[in-house]
């Protein structure tokens, strides 16, 4: 867009992804404390910001992303008269909710569905889901390309021969033996991405094999917190924080687990199969598009730790097969799933919609 001559805005809390997107020079980046959690007083005040925000920047197109911006985002674009409005989901949190919490977050979700002139969902899986529950109408969504949230840079970034020193590196860093079967999780260290199960797992695969090894990388999320302090006793884990640049943790690695309860395009089984490496994830929405099972990786139940723990077991024993994944993993990234189409995808709704207004 901003080769284009466009004029971009990026709105995010503060954190680390403010401090990211500040070295960009293609666009400008705006701070409002949006919180991941449902905080009526501070959800009032973010509102108003975004709102005093949009009002001044008076922008053609508002895209938002994620549960709480998209429920601000479209509010406040609403209320401005911003001309073109899209919400993407990015996954659909009350999947994983009971009770009163479930209704008010899904009625939530509903209220940012309306106010959108247009829904993109990051996985077909989303999309069906989000549909069946009423959240939208199929005539305002669909997924753009084959889905994800931008795809991944496999050719550059996330490329296995430029990455290889960095993995290597970081194997000796950590005292890794070239035979010790190295498995690894990337993200959220949160509740509803299973690290109770990847727990109970972990203590069968620790006393079945003693040359595997676990690496967590991931900053701890304090809006679903999980205790790690099992996990982090147990034989052969090794905590490394919030890697800025996690190409160099699925270097090192001989398989990635993803056990989470709900997803909306997981991009960590992305950016691990385009590093070449097999993957073990959940059945559940997001997952069931981002692994072709028995092919690129293997899915199980979700809340199952024994499954869990043995196909950690069994892949660790089959590496010609993680090879032969890991392969296909890569070839199916490159083919489906590069950024540039998702980009380009991107734009060319933005068009559509702003020809509707005029302002093509």
């Amino acid at each position: 867009m901003a080769e284009m001559g466009h004029e971009t805005h990026i709105v995010t809390a503060p954190g680390e992804t403010q401090y990211q997107l500040s070295h960009g020079a293609s666009h400008q980046v705006h701070t409002i404390p949006i919180e991941r959690n449902i905080a009526p007083l501070r959800d009032l005040l973010a509102l108003s910001e975004l709102t005093a925000l949009l009002y001044r920047l008076q922008p053609d197109v508002v895209h938002t992303h994620g549960p709480k911006a998209c429920l601000l985002g479209m509010l406040a674009a609403t209320a401005t008269g911003v001309p073109v409005r899209i919400a993407s989901i990015h996954g659909l949190r009350h999947e994983t909710l009971t009770g009163t919490k479930l209704n008010l977050v899904k009625n939530l979700e509903t209220v940012s569905a309306r106010l959108a002139q247009r829904v993109i969902c990051v996985s077909h899986s989303v999309q069906r889901r989000a549909v069946s529950d009423g959240i939208v109408s199929p005539s305002k969504v669909s997924v753009l390309g084959q889905g994800s949230a931008a795809g991944v840079d496999a050719k550059d970034t996330f490329q296995p021969e430029k990455q290889l020193a960095s993995g290597l590196a970081l194997r000796e860093k950590l005292g890794l033996a070239s035979r010790d079967f190295v498995v690894g999780y990337v993200g959220r260290l949160a509740r509803d991405k299973g690290i109770t199960e990847l727990t109970q797992a972990w203590r069968t695969v620790a006393q079945q094999s003693p040359q595997a090894h676990l690496i967590l990388a991931g900053e701890r999320d304090l809006t679903d917190p999980v205790s790690l302090d099992t996990l982090l006793s147990l034989p052969r884990v090794h905590e490394l924080g919030f890697l800025e640049q996690p190409a160099q943790a699925y270097a090192a690695l001989d398989l990635l687990v993803l056990p989470s309860y709900r997803e909306g395009f997981p991009q960590v089984l992305l950016e691990a199969a385009a590093m070449g490496k097999p993957v073990l994830a959940t059945q559940v929405t997001g997952c069931v598009d981002a692994i072709v099972s028995g092919e690129t990786g293997v899915l199980v139940p979700a809340h199952d730790a024994p499954a869990l723990a043995q196909q950690i077991l069994a892949l660790e024993g089959e590496p010609e097969r993680r090879q032969l994944m890991g392969h296909k993993a890569r070839q199916r990234v490159l083919t489906d799933f590069s950024s540039e189409p998702i980009a380009q995808a991107t734009w060319d709704l933005y068009e559509e919609l702003l020809r509707v207004h005029g302002r093509a």
